[in-house]
């Protein structure tokens, strides 16, 4: 079965006969071929060891090339590469002279892909690694690009792999540990603000081996901010971008507006898209003026209708709702307000996260009028009443299969209102026709 294969092939690659090891390896093939289900009851983890095995095996006895194809091989034959395969490529990859950089970050990029997380000893080879290459950049500036790029992903590795849920093999490795020694403290919060840390330490790895970040590295480091949450970090993380005479890009400008959005901070969100605007770049001939989009334009959103879902305070969150339902006047208006008319209001329509956003908030708005009741304010509910009939006309707000119980109860009361000022339209038409009009 799959145990014996893979006990096969690993006593082959420890005796240096790699022949031997793909030999076994062709025969564990023809055998599933021929015989579907004899390897294992259901689980091929000791097929996915046999491949490994393999890799393993033609990875030290230099045949590195063999062992890429293997690697990419066994994924399309039903045996998906696990930490430790990756960790066995990666390895070889390492040990090449020349290095072998550009397979080493592809294969980074399929662990982000399949949420692989690395072995301790496999980050710490890797930030070895790239240090190697920064500190050998004074004489090829290509190892000096190469070693910042291994940086950046193994920043990007640590922000998808420990923001996202955990895959199969690593959720079974904690069940494995048992709850008496799992680590305390181990909320939503004190994760990211782990991560955090984690992302700036690469970053600091990085720059004490004498690499120089460029944007993308210190994209890497808002991306972390963003996912935290920390208003603070980011904004200094912003001041080194540009003491270090680089300008942030639109990348730089969503991860900052992700950043105030995650905290709920509007007035923050506010800031950074109006320093966007007015930001002339240090680099002028290579400065790209930034645009808004609709990307900017739902974090910007998200900011203020993430405040006003925390503030206790009605006359608050009435400010924040009329933000978001004049912003929105504005770029129907095609206004010279904000950069707003930049915004493609036919993507715009088209996002159904963006239009459900500005549905709560001109629905929302309306409930709170009703409830303050001052003078006028008559008119301004049946003006926002009938942005939210309209908007719930929109086809991105259509598929209830989407929808969430508070999204459901929002779209019903749009709905309703709807349904009222089609009658009035009606019982208008009706006076008309018999007065003689």
């Amino acid at each position: 079965n799959g145990v014996t294969y893979c006990a096969l092939i690993d006593v082959c690659g420890r005796c240096g006969r790699p022949d031997l090891a793909l030999k076994g390896l062709r025969m564990m093939l023809k055998q599933k071929e021929a015989s579907p289900g004899t390897l294992c009851g259901g689980d091929n983890s000791n097929e996915v060891g046999a491949w490994t095995a393999a890799i393993d095996a033609c990875g030290k006895s230099s045949r590195v090339d063999t062992a890429i194809r293997l690697f990419h091989a066994m994924d399309k034959l039903g045996a998906k590469p696990n930490t430790v395969t990756c960790g066995c490529l990666v390895d070889c990859l390492l040990r090449c002279t020349p290095s072998r950089t550009t397979e080493t970050l592809e294969v980074l990029r399929y662990m982000e892909l399949n949420r692989i997380l690395p072995s301790e000893v496999m980050f710490t080879s890797l930030i070895s690694f790239a240090g190697r290459l920064v500190e050998d950049g004074w004489r090829d500036t290509q190892e000096n690009s190469e070693g910042i790029e291994i940086y950046i992903e193994l920043m990007r590795n640590i922000m998808v792999l420990e923001s996202s849920p955990p895959s199969n093999e690593n959720e079974n490795k904690l069940k494995r540990i048992p709850k008496s020694k799992r680590i305390k403290g181990s909320s939503s919060s004190s994760r990211k603000e782990s991560t955090l840390m984690k992302v700036f330490l690469v970053f600091q790895e990085m720059k004490a081996a004498g690499a120089e970040p460029d944007i993308g590295a210190y994209n890497a480091l808002l991306w972390a901010c963003s996912e935290a949450g920390d208003v603070l970090r980011s904004q200094d993380v912003l001041v080194r971008i540009q003491s270090d005479g680089l300008d942030p890009n639109d990348a730089s400008w969503l991860h900052m507006l992700r950043t105030a959005a995650k905290a709920g901070r509007s007035d923050i969100a506010e800031i950074v898209w109006d320093h966007a605007l007015s930001y002339t770049g240090r680099r002028q001939n290579n400065h790209m003026q930034w645009v808004p989009s609709v990307k900017s334009l739902k974090l910007l959103f998200a900011a203020y209708m993430q405040e006003a879902a925390s503030s206790k305070l009605s006359a608050r969150k009435c400010e924040l709702f009329e933000k978001v339902v004049s912003i929105y006047e504005d770029i129907e208006l095609d206004e010279m307000n904000k950069g707003l008319t930049d915004i493609n209001t036919e993507e715009l329509h088209s996002n159904r996260n963006v239009m459900m956003m500005m549905l709560t908030a001109a629905v929302s708005l309306e409930q709170l009028e009703k409830s303050r009741a001052h003078d006028g304010g008559s008119d301004s509910r049946r003006k926002l009443r009938r942005i939210a009939s309209s908007l719930v006309q929109l086809p991105c707000l259509k598929t209830k299969a989407a929808r969430n119980q508070f999204e459901e109860n929002i779209v019903k009361t749009a709905e309703g209102w709807g349904e009222i000022m089609s009658s009035e339209v009606v019982a208008v038409d009706f006076e008309l026709s018999y007065q003689g009009f």
